[in-house]
């Protein structure tokens, strides 16, 4: 059966939010500096035990706390992921960086009330966070029932934050599929 426009819209705004998932992870490890312990050649498995000792060593340690959530989340284990992040959010509850990442979370396990609560509070100490934008806007849209007027909202603020970011340009196609748009309209 040929794609729709909607169908080829929903694959393309589904990538676009994997990609960016992928690039918030990795933009809070560059942001956090190198993490606890490098990861070993043999994968995951001996970082996740890495991470777990250096937590063991020193229950404080938020970069652990959140790379070892970080490492979670990218799993798929979002309900040990929330409770690493809760840790590492009561240690720095004014890192917008780890509540993004906190959000994501909680939004990919269904928890969209405390999903939105911590994007708002990213917003609150960045009001132009065109991540938190996009996110929340991705949020709201798919709400059950979707609330459009706030993803439309959320999207729009997203694109008058910083036209030329990669947020601004997947708010962008979010927003024309909220309209029914096969893309974007065209800018001036």
């Amino acid at each position: 059966m040929p794609f729709s426009p909607a169908m080829l819209l929903a694959v393309v705004v589904g990538g676009l939010v994997v990609c960016s998932l992928v690039a918030t992870t990795l933009g809070t490890a560059w942001l956090q500096g190198p993490p606890v312990t490098a990861p070993a050649a043999t994968g995951d498995d001996e970082y996740e035990r890495t991470l777990l000792a250096d937590i063991a060593a020193d229950p404080d340690d938020s970069v652990a706390l959140v790379s070892l959530a970080n490492l979670l989340s990218t799993r798929g284990n979002h309900g040990e992921a929330i409770d690493y992040y809760e840790r590492a959010v009561a240690l720095d509850p004014d890192n917008p960086s780890i509540r993004l990442d906190f959000a994501l979370a909680l939004a990919e396990s269904g928890n969209e009330p405390d999903a939105e609560l911590q994007y708002q509070r990213v917003l609150e100490t960045n009001p132009d966070d065109t991540e938190a934008l996009y996110f929340l806007g991705q949020l709201y849209a798919g709400w059950q029932p979707p609330r459009t007027a706030e993803a439309a909202a959320a999207f729009e603020r997203a694109i008058v934050a910083a036209p030329e970011s990669v947020s601004a340009s997947q708010a962008e196609l979010a927003l024309a599929g909220l309209r029914g748009l096969a893309s974007p309209e065209p800018g001036p």
